[in-house]
Order: C-alpha cells, then sequence, then structure tokens
C-alpha cells in the first residue's frame, strides 16, 4: 500500500514541540558509510532538511517539529535507505538509523489508455516497503541535484538509486491524465508497463471562512480512500484556485498553510461519467491543543495513547500522546471534539470525548485525563491430580489473540495482562505443558480475574484426509479446529495444520473438554467442515473424509527433508545438523515481531535442543546472534515447519507449534 508515505500532519511547526533526530547511516554489513547524503520531510507538504554523515556515519537533525516524519539517505553506489519515525510530544531526541543496499535501476515504460507512448510522465515518489518503510520524495530531491526520473518520447523510464532485493512503489504524474499509483513492484530488471487514465478534471478554490478572500499558496492534499491509497498535493495559486486530475473513485480531501487550515478531512465522490467537477474549500485560523493522559491508579504517564480530532464533524488529525503521556495538536478554530481511540492495556474512558471551543491562535490546555488499566488475569495452572502446581507452564491466549506466550512461577500462578478488553469481557486460553503432553483450555471472566484454576489433562489426537467433492486428495489444505461451543461470535481457532500429499491431517495435541469441529481451506473458494467432536483424554479421533468443495491443492513437505539448502542465508550460519528445528516463514512486514516472538519461544525452551530458523520474504535488517534468517518464500500454504532430528519434516502449522510436538522431535 501507498499510505505508508502520508505522513501527513498539518500543524504549524512554530507551535509544536521541537526534537532532535540523529543515527548513523550503515551499509548491509555493518560499516558507517561517511559522506552519505541524509534527508528529512516533515510531512508531504514538508520542505526537505538535509545533512551529511560524518566519518562515522552519524547525521543529526536539530528542530524537528512533533508529527511523523521520513529520513532517507543515498551514498555513490548505494540506493536509497531510510525509516518512517513518529515523533511524539516531549521527546527531545530521536534515534534512526539508516542501513543503505547496493543500487539497483527499475526500467520502465509509460503509455495511455489507448497504448500510445505518453511523454513527460514525472516518477514524483518512490515507496520504499521493506521492514523499514520510507517514502522517498523524488520531486523535492531535483531541488538538490538529484534528477527527477521522466518519461522520453518513447514512454520509457528508469529510476535509479533503489536499494537490491527490496519492492517498491512509485507515484507517477502528468498534467493530462491522473495520478497513478504503482505498488509492490519487484526490482528484478523486469520493465515495469504502466498505463494512465485521463481521469476526470477537479477544479477548485480555497478562501478564507472569515474574510472570503481567496488564498493562494495554500496545500491541498486529495487522498484515495482505496488501496493503494495515495496521495495528491497540489497548491493553490494567487487566486487561490487550484487544479489535479483524479481516476474515477472515492476520496477525502483537506486544505492547510500559512497557519490556517481546513476544518477537517472532506468526502468526494469522482464518477467517471463525470467531464470535471468543483470543490470550494474554506479555511480558518488555527489554534493548539494541548492535554495529557495518567494511569488512574499509579500516577504514571500513558504513552501511545491514539487520540482522534474532530472539526464540525469530519475527522481532521490523528495523534499519540508521548513519553510524558502528554499530545500536542493544531486545530481549526471554533468548535472541535477530542476523542480518546485506542489505550492499550486500558478500560475506555466513562466518557471518550471531550468537546471544545477555541479562538484563533489560542492555546487550549485541557483538564487532565485518567484511564482505568484493565485488570491483571491470576490463573493457578495445576497438574492432573487437580492438586500440585505446575510452574513453567506455557500460556497464550486466544481471546483477545496475541502474540507470545506467557509461562507460570515456581508455585504455577501466571499473570495475564491483556491490550484490549473483548466484547463479552471473558479471556479464553491455551495452556501447555513443555515436560509432558499434558494441557487445557480456560475461560476466565473479570469476575474471577484475581485468581481462577485450570487443571491439565493427557491431550488428545485427531485426524482425516482432505479430499473433494470427485473423492481426489487435496494436499496442502489448511486445517484448523474451531472452538464449537456456539458462545462466541467470533471464529476461535484452536489449531491448525496442513495436509499431507495423500490429503491426511494429524494433531495430536488436541486438549479434550473443548467442542470443537474442523475447517479445511484450500484455495480461495475451497472450504470443507468436519463433524463436531469432544475427544476423552489420551483418546484417538477419526474424522474421516473431511470434504473441501472446490478444493485446490499446494505443496505440502510433511514427510520429506527440508529443503534448506535452496534458501539463501542472510544472517547467521546454518547448523551442521539441521535438525531437530522449527523453521518460521514470514513476509518482510511481519519479520520483526516474528522475530521478537521467536526469540522468546527460544528463550522459554531453552532447555530444549532446537534450531531456530526464519526465512524472510525479502532483506532482513534485525541482528539475532543465536537465530539463522535466510531469504525465501513458503513453498505452500504453512508458515512453520517442525523437523525432527534427521530434517525430515513431521508438522506443518500456522504459528507456534505445539510443545507436545516439539517435546517428541527432542526425544
Amino acid at each position: 500500500m501507498m499510505s505508508f508515505v502520508i505522513s501527513v500532519v498539518m500543524m504549524a511547526p512554530g507551535l509544536l514541540g521541537m526534537a532532535t533526530v540523529e543515527g548513523s547511516v550503515m551499509d548491509t554489513m555493518g560499516t558507517p558509510v561517511a559522506g552519505a547524503r541524509v534527508f528529512l520531510e516533515p510531512g508531504l507538504a514538508g520542505a526537505l532538511m538535509e545533512t551529511t554523515a560524518t566519518g562515522d556515519g552519524r547525521f543529526i537533525f536539530s528542530d524537528v517539529p512533533a508529527e511523523g516524519v521520513g529520513v532517507f539517505a543515498i551514498a555513490p553506489g548505494m540506493g536509497f535507505g531510510g525509516k518512517h519515525v513518529n515523533i511524539a510530544v516531549a521527546e527531545e531526541k530521536v534515534e534512526a538509523n539508516i542501513t543503505l543496499a547496493p543500487a539497483v535501476t527499475l526500467p520502465g515504460r509509460i503509455i495511455n489508455h489507448r497504448g500510445n507512448a505518453v511523454e513527460g510522465a514525472r516518477i514524483t515518489r518512490v515507496g520504499l516497503l521493506n521492514d523499514a518503510k520510507v517514502g522517498i520524495p523524488l520531486g523535492k530531491l531535483s531541488a538538490f541535484g538529484i534528477e527527477l526520473p521522466v518519461s522520453d518520447g518513447k514512454g520509457e523510464f528508469s529510476i535509479p538509486n533503489l536499494p537490491q532485493g527490496v519492492k517498491v512503489a512509485i507515484k507517477i504524474n502528468h498534467p493530462d491524465y491522473a495520478q497513478e499509483a504503482v505498488e509492490n513492484v519487484m526490482l528484478d530488471g523486469k520493465a515495469l508497463k504502466i498505463t494512465l487514465e485521463p481521469g476526470v478534471i477537479v477544479r477548485g478554490e480555497v478562501k478564507s471562512r472569515e474574510s472570503q478572500r481567496s488564498i493562494g499558496g495554500i496545500s491541498v492534499l486529495v487522498r484515495n480512500a482505496q488501496p493503494p491509497n495515495d496521495t495528491s498535493v497540489v497548491e493553490t495559486d494567487a487566486q487561490g484556485l487550484f487544479f489535479l486530475r483524479l481516476k474515477p473513485g472515492n476520496y477525502i480531501y483537506q486544505a492547510a498553510g500559512a497557519g490556517l487550515r481546513s476544518p477537517g478531512w472532506e468526502r468526494l465522490d469522482v464518477r467517471g461519467d463525470q467531464e470535471s467537477l468543483s470543490v470550494d474549500l474554506m479555511v480558518a485560523a488555527t489554534a493548539t491543543v494541548r492535554g495529557e493522559i495518567r494511569d488512574a491508579v499509579s500516577g504514571a504517564p500513558i504513552p501511545g495513547v491514539k487520540i482522534l480530532i474532530e472539526t464540525n464533524g469530519a475527522k481532521a488529525a490523528v495523534v499519540r500522546t508521548g513519553v510524558t503521556g502528554g499530545f500536542l495538536t493544531t486545530v481549526a478554530e471554533g468548535d472541535n471534539l477530542v476523542r480518546v481511540e485506542n489505550a492499550p492495556g486500558y478500560a475506555p474512558p466513562a466518557q471518550s470525548y471531550t468537546r471544545i471551543r477555541v479562538a484563533a491562535g489560542e492555546e487550549k490546555v485541557l483538564p487532565g485525563m485518567w484511564l482505568t488499566p484493565l485488570p491483571v488475569y491470576r490463573l493457578h495452572v495445576l497438574g492432573e491430580d487437580g492438586q500440585q502446581p505446575v510452574p513453567g507452564a506455557i500460556v497464550t491466549l486466544l481471546q483477545p489473540r496475541q502474540m507470545g506466550w506467557h509461562v507460570t512461577d515456581p508455585e504455577g500462578w501466571a499473570g495475564l495482562r491483556v491490550s484490549q478488553m473483548p466484547k463479552d469481557g471473558r479471556i479464553i486460553g491455551l495452556v501447555e505443558d513443555p515436560r509432558h503432553p499434558l494441557g487445557a483450555l480456560f475461560v476466565m471472566g473479570s469476575e474471577s480475574a484475581s485468581g481462577a484454576r485450570v487443571q491439565l489433562l493427557k491431550l488428545a489426537g485427531v485426524s482425516g484426509t482432505t479430499v473433494n467433492e470427485k473423492g481426489k486428495v487435496v494436499e496442502g489444505a489448511v486445517v484448523g479446529a474451531e472452538f464449537a461451543s456456539g458462545l462466541y461470535e467470533d471464529d476461535l481457532v484452536l489449531w491448525q495444520c496442513v495436509s499431507d500429499r495423500n490429503g491426511v491431517f494429524l494433531w495430536e495435541a488436541v486438549v479434550p473438554g473443548a467442542p470443537q469441529r474442523c475447517i479445511a481451506k484450500a484455495g480461495k473458494d475451497g472450504l470443507g467442515v468436519s463433524m463436531t467432536f469432544n475427544p476423552k483424554p489420551e483418546a484417538r479421533e477419526p474424522l474421516g473424509n473431511v470434504v473441501v468443495e472446490k478444493g485446490m491443492p499446494a505443496e505440502s513437505l510433511l514427510g520429506r527433508a527440508f529443503p534448506f539448502k535452496k534458501y539463501p542465508c542472510q544472517q547467521g550460519d546454518l547448523p551442521k545438523e539441521i535438525g531437530p528445528a522449527v523453521i518460521v516463514f514470514s513476509s518482510l512486514d511481519e519479520s520483526a515481531a516474528v522475530i521478537e516472538s521467536m526469540q522468546q519461544a527460544q528463550k522459554t525452551l531453552d532447555a530444549m535442543p532446537l534450531n531456530w530458523i526464519v526465512v524472510v520474504d525479502g532483506p532482513c535488517r534485525s541482528r539475532v546472534p543465536s537465530m539463522s534468517i535466510l531469504s525465501g518464500k513458503a513453498p505452500g500454504r504453512a508458515t512453520t515447519c517442525v523437523l525432527n532430528k534427521e530434517g525430515i519434516v513431521v508438522l506443518e502449522t500456522l504459528g507456534l507449534p505445539p510443545l507436545y510436538i516439539l517435546q517428541k522431535v527432542c526425544q
């Protein structure tokens, strides 16, 4: 998506707290890149700042406004690299380290809707879609001596200075055509073909709400409400007029500049049967709103709370509290509404919004807001006899679903904190014993948050075969167990695995006492549902055939040696003996969270002789000494493979595998 480059916080920078952004520029081997040119972009409508990395690769920007900014760098022979940084109020210093990879060039050709070459199309922005997303404003960089890519008489163009191994999104502008955005472009040397449409002519005028005079030099931002959510930026002329072309679709738009802004984002629907349309925007003088949010129990500040500002019923801005719990934003004069949108770990306030009226130039300080922390649910895990506590038991939250594990203390107690309370006030989780094939499912309400008990039972098993409507086996179907109690509106998935080349699936870690049914999926339309089952402890439940209508097969690695040699190693060394191992496939976007989860699992299960390996679809910047990171994509639908000592895949699943299977492969 292109939305990540829309870091537009339309504030008056002089009114906001200023911060320092500093960091280092390094190559992929961690060597400092001296002399790299480093830029900072304070929003789409902001002017670029530039500095140069010192001999040890360090750089610094001072007086940076508290908002979202893009920080990026370039050096000879290396492509652009950088990251988007959110600077909260009261943050005096923000670290932003940048990694530069070897440069490659993206060739392409631009044609119009009639197939004719388009000359003079400008590539104004490139988005780097790696694990540190950032937009590169090529249109602004032309003023700094970096040539803007423009299509020639044949419609051909080339974009140099792009980082090797990264997917990109690009934005194309031409006065005779609507802006076009293309996302998820692979830098594989192949030429990109782009088609421009004439679009619908949109003319507008920006006036002062107070004087009704036309205002020049105002930035008008028009954001596409549909993917890839790209934004067009145009400035009013001396008469307050602006002009652009848009493809048919739904948009939102807003204007700001020179201490003025429109009250909020307004909706704009562009139809394909229109030749042109006109819009008018009223801007008003601005004011500043400041507030603070704290913990009602401890009095400590709460950082990261999402605050929504509405003006005249329209969304105007979104800000977050900083390390001191404070927030600061610019609003249009008049009536505004400040709403607390999201505070992880806290109950919603009794009244989530505050109505205020502000005058031009006023700084409005809101009364302090206090949020009550959600309770810590205390769970006591007991063994089969219902008496002995189980230390070191692993607890996984299924509702609300959270990454990571909770581990019971020496007395068998676990404190469970949730970031958001479920609608029905109940949390649901799974408990596993890392030493024995024991487990249990538990449900806790707020009334039992101070202490509830769960007794572990011997695990059961379930097996079956996925077939299509003609009785032919479906390899690589994803089979998941859904809690079948009928008590919950949302699907509660207990486990997931993948069927092998014979369509057979097997899960040997079924918790007894939980009615469930298997949902099998294979392809976009392939779906099948098993009968409901609730096995007794140690029982094996044969489900027979699960018919997956319109099921499309996919590759399964079950029973085969894992082909790790075909995956290039990005970091670390592969162990001589590949198994036993847990191998997780991840997209580049999710790699940081996946690696963090794997590190926690590795630390928790350090007594198990397991190799932990992550395969990432793109260049991963994380540095994990104890883990091998490879490059590649999952061959099938599973995201996780468990290997035995011989390196044979014994389980394909999604997410972290059950502890019982890890116990078996380590024996």
